[in-house]
């Protein structure tokens, strides 16, 4: 779920790509992505990354926002997503290397730098730069070298990478163009010579103790692993590189393969990468100052209207997500709360203030506070939203300013349902049979009109069933001028099946957000309440 870290996330999208880092990441030759966190969706990519894909409907970076990974790169959560939930804890960058692929049209390596992007006031993680050299021509290169010798020689000779060859004492036995090239030796200088000579001085002891230890046990620490450290030139001047190493026995005695490739212009890319993300967050910061201070002020307040992962007890599960359409100095208007009341009830309410800002958000904590304790009064959502309403109607300042709303007061020893709504989108009932029932009531939104009394209706939550509640940020994603409505809702209901409540609030918005060709125009709460299989009464 996309928590308060959205709205920095979008801001660093909107300030900081189309500056230093995205004309960065278009000018280098290689894959470069960004994504939200936690969500992990895309909110930058690079042309080279459509490219990769490969996917007729993914034509532009533009295609991708809002995707996850996992849509468009099968396996990715399988192979990485762990290492990204590991750099989102820690804040600290992580490097992998021959990570296998399978898209549509063939197998992809790749090497990946994994970077984090931390907030310099919180010091949290609000999105993850992704820098990725596709190594696929590398990988196969190796793989045919290794198949047959001739080949070897033929790749060899016309790779671009270092493909060396050496025996058991670690003398040279073939060398191609692009170790000469790499190095600055031809092979009639290299054929023969010690291949330690290829190393800084610091590291020739170890690597003579490695080849000793290699003919002794037939075992090496780095052999069929790829590594990287330091090379030296001819001319004296080290570099890094990066090396595979691979070995095998004939007749003749045991050999070792090499293929080393000059990560040189890697390193500087990110060394820029992470320099131009710097200096832009810093730029920012001493730009914004003021405006930092009071998005954090409002960024607290919207927390304040959206309770973190509310728990009712060991017989429903409660899963809620907010997701504000916009990076914006306004707070939205946009509430929800989960909560437990006397009698072994609950209420689960969700509402809507006109409007943004402080203003609005003012109102939206006033709401909700007025309706969670007039909720332990009364246990009648009727009777609460008509108080309320009393309390609301003659403090608002003009007939722009009002508050949609809807209640729901759970028994939940038995499951039942008793509801009243103000003005708000009609909550849905996804049962486990796949049947989906809509609450529709009528009433005015809190704060606009008189209203002498608000009518209930009442449902039942069978074990299996949830109860979906939202804001019009879902139903009134648009596609040209068609909304996503409560058809579209019931579509997706329908089509994802029975899922946990976490992966149904996920869903629907990944719908509405599909329906809308990836975008949002208004900000989305959700509610999802599932009744679990009948336990004994709780403690």
């Amino acid at each position: 779920m996309e928590k308060h870290h959205v709205n920095d996330v979008q801001s660093l999208s909107a300030d900081v790509f189309p500056g230093i880092a995205a004309n960065l990441f278009e000018m280098v030759p290689y894959i470069l992505y960004v994504l939200s966190v936690p969500s992990y969706r895309f909110i930058y990519a690079n042309q080279a990354q459509v490219d990769l894909i490969r996917d007729p409907n993914i034509r532009t970076p533009a295609d991708l926002q809002g995707k996850h990974p996992w849509e468009v790169i099968p396996r990715w959560k399988e192979l990485v997503m762990p290492v990204y939930e590991e750099v989102r804890n820690t804040a600290e960058p992580r490097y992998l290397r021959d990570i296998q692929f399978q898209l549509a049209w063939g197998t992809s390596y790749r090497d990946m730098s994994i970077i984090p992007n931390v907030d310099p006031e919180t010091g949290s993680v609000i999105s993850i730069s992704t820098l990725t050299i596709d190594i696929t021509d590398r990988k196969q290169a190796e793989e045919a070298l290794r198949s047959s010798e001739e080949k070897y020689r033929s790749i060899a000779e016309s790779a671009a990478e270092a493909i060396i060859a050496a025996d058991s004492d670690g003398n040279v036995i073939s060398w191609n163009k692009g170790a000469e090239t790499m190095f600055g030796y031809t092979a009639g200088e290299m054929i023969g010579t010690p291949e330690a000579i290829l190393m800084p001085e610091r590291y020739r002891e170890v690597h003579k103790e490695g080849l000793e230890r290699m003919r002794r046990t037939g075992r090496g620490h780095i052999v069929g692993d790829t590594v990287e450290f330091c090379g030296l030139r001819k001319d004296g001047t080290e570099f890094p590189l990066e090396v595979s190493l691979s070995t095998w026995r004939t007749d003749q005695g045991r050999f070792y393969g090499a293929i080393i490739r000059d990560i040189s212009e890697h390193k500087q890319v990110e060394a820029r990468l992470g320099k131009a993300l710097e200096t832009a967050e810093q730029s920012s910061a001493r730009e914004t100052e003021a405006l930092a201070v009071a998005q954090y002020q409002l960024t607290i307040l919207q927390r304040a209207l959206l309770p973190r992962d509310p728990i009712l007890d060991e017989r429903y599960v409660v899963a809620t997500t907010y997701i504000p359409a916009f990076a914006s100095q306004e707070v939205g208007g946009d509430f929800y709360d989960v909560f437990k009341a006397p009698n072994e009830k609950a209420g689960i309410l969700i509402g809507d203030v006109s409007g943004k800002g402080i203003e609005a958000a003012s109102l939206a904590a006033a709401t909700r506070s007025t309706i969670r304790a007039f909720t332990h009064e009364f246990l009648s959502p009727g009777k609460v939203l008509t108080h309320a309403n009393s309390v609301l109607y003659p403090q608002q300042p003009s007939p722009e300013s009002f508050v949609t709303a809807f209640l729901v007061v759970l028994d939940m020893p038995s499951g039942s349902l008793l509801c009243s709504g103000a003005g708000h989108v009609a909550p849905a009932i996804s049962r486990r049979t796949g049947k989906v029932e809509f609450l529709e009531l009528g009433h005015p939104p809190l704060g606009l009109y008189e209203v002498e009394e608000f009518d209930e209706i009442e449902a039942q939550l069978e074990p299996g069933d949830m109860v979906i509640l939202y804001t019009d940020g879902v139903s009134e994603a648009r596609r040209d001028s068609e909304m996503f409505g409560t058809e579209g809702i019931e579509r997706a209901l329908v089509k994802m099946g029975h899922r946990s409540p976490y992966e149904t609030v996920d869903l629907l918005v990944a719908a509405a957000a599909d329906w809308g060709r990836g975008r949002l125009t208004d900000d989305v709460g959700v509610v999802v309440v599932e009744r679990m299989e009948a336990v004994g009464p709780s403690r």
